[in-house]
Order: structure tokens, then sequence, then C-alpha cells
């Protein structure tokens, strides 16, 4: 009876969860592989990668760069309503990063490219409120003097 007793529990006990889908990666291994595949063109990749290390490293260090290379991602792919999801997550969950001055930039050009004027000009107004001396604020400060967003060849 101890033996059927025993069975029935362990059938009746939920699997354990799966392993984290990162092939045995480490959290720096992984975040190497997800940058060299995103400046090597491999993008789908990279997003794979870049969606597995914030799932699985959340609260790492490289976390916030992660998080905004997803957007930088989907802005590259013209997809720029993820892109400014994706650099809105930047700013909520990682506010005081060195990713921030980008995510605010970065945000305000997807914004300008969808064709939110306003929300781009409150983008770019809070990036150099925040940050007035670094350089993504003088860009700011231009894309608030021509209020459009440049051709391909003269974004980065």
């Amino acid at each position: 009876l101890l033996d059927i007793s025993t069975a029935l529990k362990t059938l009746q006990s939920p699997p354990a969860p799966p392993a984290p889908e990162t092939s045995g990666l480490s959290a720096e291994a992984l975040y190497q592989n997800a940058v060299r595949d995103k400046d090597g063109g491999s993008l789908d990749l990279a997003l794979k990668e870049f969606n597995d290390y914030l799932q699985n490293y959340g609260a790492t260090f490289q976390a916030p760069a992660a998080q905004y290379y997803v957007g930088e991602i989907h802005y590259r792919r013209d997809e720029f309503e993820d892109a400014v999801t994706a650099f809105d997550a930047v700013l909520e969950k990682f506010p005081v990063n060195d990713m921030t001055p980008d995510a605010h930039y970065m945000k305000g050009m997807a914004l300008l490219k969808m064709g939110e004027t306003a929300k781009a000009r409150s983008e770019f107004n809070t990036l150099i409120k925040r940050f007035p001396k670094s350089e993504l604020a003088l860009k700011a400060r231009s894309q608030l003097r021509t209020g459009r967003p440049p051709s391909k060849k003269g974004e980065e």
C-alpha cells in the first residue's frame, strides 16, 4: 500500500519547470552573443538572445543595456511602437543607468518616426532637462529645432 501511495503522489505532483532556454550559457556569454549578433546584422537572433537574457538575468548590471538593445533592434526594423515600448521599459525598470539618456533620445526618435511630434518634443525636453550637458542633449536640441526625423543616412 505504501508503494502505491508513493506512486500516486509522484504521478499527481506537477513536473518541474523547464530549465531556462539559455543553452547553459552564462549571463556574460549570452549577452556577448546577443551583442555580436546585433552588430553582425542577425537581428532576429539577437532579439531572441536579448529577451532570453532579460528573462533569465533581468536584475544584472547589463540588463539596462540589453533592454535598450531590444528597442534599438525594433527601431532599426521600423517597428516604432515596439521600440517605444522597449525604451519605456529601460526608463521605468532602470531609471538611473548609463543607457537612460540613450533611451530618452531613441524614444523621441521613434515617436518622431510615428508622427507623434508633441510626444517626441516632450521626450527630447526631458532628456535635456535631466542630462543638459550630454552629447545626446545637443542632438535633442537639434531635433527640437528641425522637428522632423533625419533621413536614414544621417541618423547615427
